[in-house]
């Protein structure tokens, strides 16, 4: 048996030790206070159990919810792990092929350099090539300039030469047929002279007057001559050729 300072009811327990004798109602009230404490903790002890029962169905519930949290979050997981690596997997797909394109990028960008490199040295020649040819040309147009004031002077000289000449032919020409001009105009006086002469003759020989047939046959005759010789010296108008200088045409000596 404990000892008494380790009881429970040691206080109760000493005075009902010590009234043992006294009265034996003093053991029953200790055993009555013994089953009521007893009665108090089987009490306590069965709501023990039912919240330890009540909190083994709530943890059994919230474990199961865990578990279903985290089967579902690994399925979660699993889910985003597979779409990271194919996400990965077609990053890394594209990455190749960019870098192909990258890589054939950087070709042509060379190639494209290298061609702007020889354009550049072909515009530079060009361009070398174009001053050389203004500068030739700019010599040409002065040597052509020069050449064509002397050209046309020469042509002027030329031209007024050919005019002169082309005048004194034409007024030659005028000249002659204007002597001729005076032998015909004097035919054609002595032709009217010699009919003259015939008309008054025989207008006489009509009023009486004595005229040898003879005398009028000569002049008649004089007066055919004169005719024939008018219309043998006869030279018209001038020309209209005769009084027109152009057009001139020459030779091209260039």
């Amino acid at each position: 048996m404990p000892h008494v300072k380790y009881l429970l009811f040691k206080d109760a327990y000493v005075d009902a030790a010590r009234t043992k004798v006294l009265s034996d109602g003093s053991m029953n009230y200790v055993v009555e206070l013994y089953d009521t404490a007893l009665k108090d903790t089987i009490s306590k002890l069965k709501q023990s159990d039912k919240l330890v029962r009540a909190r083994d169905t709530v943890l059994n519930r919230k474990m199961s919810e865990f578990r279903a949290a985290i089967d579902k979050a690994a399925a979660e997981q699993s889910r985003l792990l597979a779409g990271k690596k194919a996400q990965k997997e077609k990053f890394m797909e594209k990455f190749g092929e960019l870098k192909d394109k990258f890589k054939n990028a950087g070709e042509k960008i060379g190639g494209l350099e290298r061609e702007r490199a020889t354009l550049e040295k072909e515009k530079t020649a060009l361009e070398e090539k174009r001053v050389a040819t203004a500068l030739r040309h700019l010599k040409e147009v002065n040597r052509l300039r020069d050449s064509r004031s002397y050209e046309v002077t020469h042509e002027r000289v030329r031209v007024q030469t050919a005019m002169i000449v082309k005048s004194n032919h034409r007024f030659a020409k005028i000249r002659d047929l204007e002597k001729r001009r005076g032998d015909f105009v004097t035919a054609r006086s002595l032709q009217s002279q010699a009919f003259g002469t015939k008309k008054c003759l025989e207008a006489l020989k009509e009023s009486g007057i004595d005229i040898p047939q003879e005398t009028i046959d000569l002049f008649a005759e004089q007066e055919k001559e004169f005719e024939a010789e008018a219309k043998r010296l006869n030279v018209g108008g001038i020309p209209e050729e005769l009084l027109c200088l152009s057009p001139l045409h020459l030779r091209p000596t260039f």
